[in-house]
């Protein structure tokens, strides 16, 4: 006969609760459950802290814990981190009813979800039936956590036979251990077998997921939608359904699905990462900067925290804030925050505070804060000369920057001392043809100086200059047209000149071609069309 109440004698546990009495009351009954170690701790970093540095077989961690890292995110690093055996327990204890935080903790898969207030009945009663499996399952659990897969796997088909009873617990290690091996088809028989007695969700999508990869992804489709049927808030199954979809090339409804799925379980920063990267891919920069924002923000403390997130935010957001930055003005302070936040938090990492310089640039560029984005800009420069040994990617990115900003030489220095990369070969292409288009700018702007100051033969010779090179604009050709076409109309004009001046109009205007109705050169072009013809027509009497 079973006990009638576990004993945790023997086992090291870890309670975790913001407010005292709450985690005085949840170590009472544990102790009185027959618990002797009992680590205690007031908040998740503490928590986070007492798991990186000791072996516990059992959690109880209310999910709200004040500033910092929750219950879900305790969950999911020790998960990460693999500071969780296979055979302990986590069980999670909120007093919290809103959808996305139980969706959000439930999906990190912790072994039991308790609801406050929570009496010693309760406790004893869930832990019990807890304990018992991994009591009956040890061998199991043992190999598990020797990462001996082989080993699981031909225990769990021998407990199969031994306790078919327990077919429900080894099957949910069983189906994922085969799918693991990519062994697809086992995974299918075995949640087959559990289908057959019990209509469990988890193992019908176990089926769809194996389905899809042995190829079916269509039957694979219809099962997940089969299943939300029963239960629409199963957002494991949107994720799949995304995944699938997309595998299928429709990436606009992959999209549609994900966001669905972060509506149901917005705290879950790999889905939100995974709708971020999704939504860059399609250039819908709206999600796209939600979505990252929400990386930052829930990744703030937990192991997913990492620099890409804030530059993929930052790049997503300043896609927005150019198009009108007016609208998106508190968008672009919170991208402001993100990157002196990570001024902050990486500052021993030379590399990922250039980048954020760098993007702060970008940001200012946009925001039309010029002092802002040269202040950056020299931020980055300075950093980049302090780095011992920069990589490839930072030169490649901080000359880009500089290119932009319209620093060719500088920019041209810093691409010259690499070695030749594809990267760096395009950026030189660039850099050569802005520094043509600057050349042709400021050469077309004294030319211009000069027509005004009536010195047309200086100015005819600066124009010709600047449309020297074939990337020269219409505007100047139209300006060493009009030169030409003032000389050839001067009194003072020999025949002869006024013949060569007409005859070299001839190709600027087919450089030129059609120009739209629309366009705002359009009437200077055909008024100097209508002086080109006349002085043709001249010149033939």
């Amino acid at each position: 006969m079973p006990p009638s109440k576990p004993s945790l004698d023997n086992l090291r546990l870890l309670v975790i609760d913001d407010m005292v009495e709450a985690r005085s009351s949840i170590k009472r009954m544990a102790t009185e459950l027959g618990a002797k170690r009992i680590d205690t701790a007031m908040d998740g970093d503490q928590a986070t802290e007492l798991i990186r540095n000791n072996d516990y077989d059992l959690i109880l961690s209310d999910y709200n814990l004040g500033k910092g890292r929750d219950g879900q995110q305790v969950l999911e690093e020790a998960r990460y981190s693999g500071r969780l055996r296979y055979d302990s327990v986590f069980v999670m204890i909120t007093g919290e009813n809103a959808a996305d935080m139980v969706m959000g903790a439930l999906e990190y898969e912790p072994d039991a979800y308790l609801t406050k207030p929570i009496t010693m009945g309760m406790l004893g009663q869930r832990l019990w039936r807890i304990f018992e499996i991994r009591r009956q399952l040890s061998p199991l659990y043992q190999a598990m956590n020797r990462r001996q897969q082989d080993k699981a796997i031909e225990l769990a088909n021998s407990l199969l036979l031994e306790m078919p009873r327990m077919l429900g617990p080894i099957t949910r290690i069983l189906g994922p251990l085969y799918m693991h091996k990519e062994e697809y088809n086992n995974a299918i028989r075995v949640y087959s077998s559990l289908l057959n007695e019990h209509k469990v969700s988890w193992a019908r999508l176990g089926q769809a997921i194996c389905l899809h990869h042995l190829g079916d992804s269509l039957s694979a489709i219809a099962l997940l939608k089969d299943i939300l049927r029963s239960h629409p808030r199963y957002v494991q199954c949107y994720d799949w359904m995304a995944r699938i979809y997309l595998s299928m090339g429709d990436a606009d409804y992959a999209l549609q699905l994900l966001q669905k799925a972060a509506s149901i379980s917005p705290k879950a920063v790999l889905r939100q990462s995974e709708l971020g990267q999704l939504a860059d891919r399609q250039q819908n920069w709206e999600v796209a900067a939600n979505a990252w924002e929400q990386v930052v923000r829930l990744g703030r403390h937990s192991c997913y925290k990492n620099a890409e997130s804030y530059f993929r935010f930052a790049d997503a957001a300043n896609q927005l804030i150019e198009s009108d930055r007016v609208t998106y003005k508190r968008l672009s302070d919170k991208v402001a925050r993100a990157l002196n936040e990570v001024l902050n938090d990486f500052s021993q990492q030379p590399a990922i505070q250039l980048r954020s310089w760098l993007a702060q640039g970008r940001l200012f560029k946009s925001c039309a804060q010029p002092d802002k984005a040269r202040h950056a800009l020299l931020m980055a420069e300075q950093l980049y000369h302090k780095m011992e040994h920069p990589a490839a990617g930072d030169t490649i990115a901080l000359s880009a920057a500089l290119v932009q900003s319209g620093n060719h030489v500088k920019a041209k220095e810093l691409l010259q001392a690499m070695e030749a990369i594809d990267e760096r070969d395009q950026l030189m292409q660039e850099l050569d043809e802005a520094v043509i288009r600057q050349h042709s700018d400021e050469t077309n702007a004294r030319g211009v100086s000069l027509y005004e100051a009536g010195d047309l033969f200086a100015a005819m010779r600066a124009f010709d200059d600047a449309i020297s090179h074939q990337e020269a604009g219409i505007s100047v050709l139209l300006n060493a047209i009009q030169v030409r076409v003032s000389i050839a109309q001067g009194k003072q004009c020999d025949p002869q000149l006024r013949q060569s001046l007409i005859v070299q109009c001839r190709p600027l205007f087919q450089r030129i071609g059609a120009i739209a109705s629309t366009d705002e050169r359009y009437d200077r072009y055909h008024r100097l069309r209508a002086s080109f013809t006349r002085l043709l027509q001249e010149a033939a009497q």
